[in-house]
């Protein structure tokens, strides 16, 4: 991919567009155009606006096939899990009540949600004395020196398929609704500011041991 245009495509929800702006600064100080984008383009577009790389972050939307071959295969998502553990929403407070490894994945994106192969992952040791918001700040932490390492090394221009690691955690993992995560946080006494250790022992109160 040497010398082809390095525009990006970063995706994100429209509440989150301020949370995604370390990101957009780390890749314009390595020469990319970027773009934050809450809707999605479709294919033609992206094969239009020369996209090279596209780069899922907070974001709910379902990616096609189709707007994942416009970019070659060159899309990637951040998820604080270690991956295939706790796909889906809210990975940091269900690692918190099923008591897994708490880690971030940025994997290769596609059709299925969360399943996409590791390009990059890491287990973090979380203080369970936090609450839940600063243990998000943690793997934010985590997530951007990631990111930074990516970025820094050029590794968004590698074929998609050079960058795949093996993932940390063998085996399906686990899947969280949007629906199951709200049910579950609503048995919290003091919302994301809730002690983690507190926060399971509310839970499992509230609807027994098995999360």
């Amino acid at each position: 991919m040497k010398g082809s245009a390095r525009n990006c495509i970063v995706l994100t929800s429209a509440i989150t567009r301020e949370k995604v702006r370390p990101l957009v600064n780390m890749l314009e100080a390595s020469r990319w155009s970027v773009r934050v984008v809450s809707h999605l383009p479709s294919a033609d577009e992206l094969c239009s606006g020369s996209v090279t790389l596209m780069l899922s972050h907070h974001n709910g939307h379902l990616i096609r096939q189709d707007q994942i071959d416009a970019v070659n295969g060159r899309c990637f998502n951040v998820h604080p899990s270690l991956l295939p553990l706790n796909r889906g929403s809210s990975p940091i407070m269900w690692a918190t009540l099923r008591r897994t490894l708490y880690g971030v994945s940025i994997h290769q994106v596609n059709v299925k949600i969360d399943q996409g192969i590791p390009i990059s992952q890491r287990i973090l040791e979380v203080d369970e004395d936090l609450p839940l918001d600063r243990i998000y700040e943690v793997h934010e932490v985590a997530w951007y020196e990631m990111l930074h390492e990516l970025t820094s090394k050029d590794s968004w221009l590698e074929p998609p398929k050079d960058l795949a690691k093996p993932p940390l955690v063998e085996g399906r993992g686990t899947y969280n609704s949007r629906a199951a995560s709200e049910q579950a946080f609503r048995c919290f006494s003091h919302g994301w500011q809730t002690i983690a250790r507190v926060a399971r022992e509310e839970y499992i109160r509230s609807y027994g041991l098995h999360a």
